[in-house]
């Protein structure tokens, strides 16, 4: 708890950072937040892109999961296919969204290794 301010003040400038060189525009505002970033979103154009994104991060060392990969989808759970189409937003996130981390103990020397690797 003693430090938690500076453990948020590290994720957030490693969130800027991913955001800069990415050029993505997220967290404009990110002095407003309340929280604690854990993660960088980043959305593919498919989901196989995204797919073959995820191990190529994973082939180079670099930890990265799936978006909101608890949404339900026809791959994750074929019951609900049945159900498709009821939350697009989401399952347009679940089934393009990826995400690296920003956590506190990332050095500059891995980040800047991340953001190479993603852009």
């Amino acid at each position: 708890i003693d430090k938690i301010d500076v453990i948020v003040a590290q994720r957030r400038d490693n969130l800027r950072y991913l955001n800069e060189m990415l050029d993505m525009g997220w967290y404009k505002d990110i002095e407003k937040e309340h929280s604690s970033p854990h993660c960088f979103p980043i959305f593919a154009e498919t989901p196989v892109q995204r797919d073959l994104k995820l191990m190529e991060l994973e082939d180079k060392g670099i930890e990265a999961r799936k978006l909101m990969a608890c949404i339900p989808n026809k791959e994750q759970c074929p019951a609900y296919a049945e159900h498709e189409g009821i939350f697009p937003n989401a399952e347009r996130f679940g089934s393009l969204g990826y995400y690296v981390p920003v956590h506190h103990l990332l050095s500059d020397e891995q980040l800047q290794y991340m953001a190479h690797a993603l852009a």
